[in-house]
């Protein structure tokens, strides 16, 4: 059974960027990609073939497909930092990124929530060119999404047991939050 680190935040937040960084000051931990995992098992099943597809499925499928990649995950075994969401933005509304049969595969330590402003994340999110396709929002959608988040990330917390840690990770304060997400893995393992 792995030991979970759940890290999460809204696309642009800069969550990728902290785990790209904190793997080096973090040896023996291994940085897994909750989206990838449901990605991988999504084209095994001939249902998608790029990420951004999987937030259009059914969320019938969606939850399927969650529950696979978490009980995947959960046999991995070692220290993980699991990179994923709280919620997904679907067309219909908010999907949970991890509900209650989610975490109690996973049985997280510790749930890192990294934030940012609004306008610094749609910012993050023009630069990024690995995701073509991503969805154009503008800031008050971007906020929807940020208070969505924190409220789930408080009821997973709550559900699960695990510390909840908010990392602002402000545009010019990189190190800080560097400093404080290595910080808190550290401290809670």
């Amino acid at each position: 059974m792995a030991d979970v680190y759940i890290v999460t935040g809204v696309p642009g937040a800069g969550k990728t960027a902290l785990l790209n960084e904190s793997v080096k000051a973090l040896p023996g931990f291994t940085v897994i990609s909750f989206g990838t995992v449901m990605l991988e098992l999504c084209r095994e099943r001939h249902l998608v073939s790029e990420r951004d597809e999987m937030r259009k499925l059914p969320p019938a499928v969606q939850k399927e497909v969650q529950e696979a990649a978490a009980e995947k995950i959960a046999r991995m075994g070692g220290k993980i930092i699991l990179d994923t969401h709280c919620t997904i933005k679907t067309p219909t509304g908010y999907i949970p990124g991890l509900p209650p049969w989610i975490l109690s595969h996973l049985k997280p330590k510790v749930i890192i929530l990294v934030d940012a402003e609004p306008i610094e994340i749609r910012g993050r999110r023009k630069k990024d060119s690995n995701r073509p396709k991503r969805d154009v929002e503008d800031v008050s959608e971007i906020e929807e999404h940020r208070l969505t988040n924190t409220a789930l990330a408080s009821t997973y917390s709550a559900i699960s047991g695990a510390l909840l840690k908010i990392i602002h990770n402000h545009e010019g304060d990189f190190e800080r939050s560097l400093e404080d997400f290595v910080k808190t893995i550290r401290d809670t393992c």
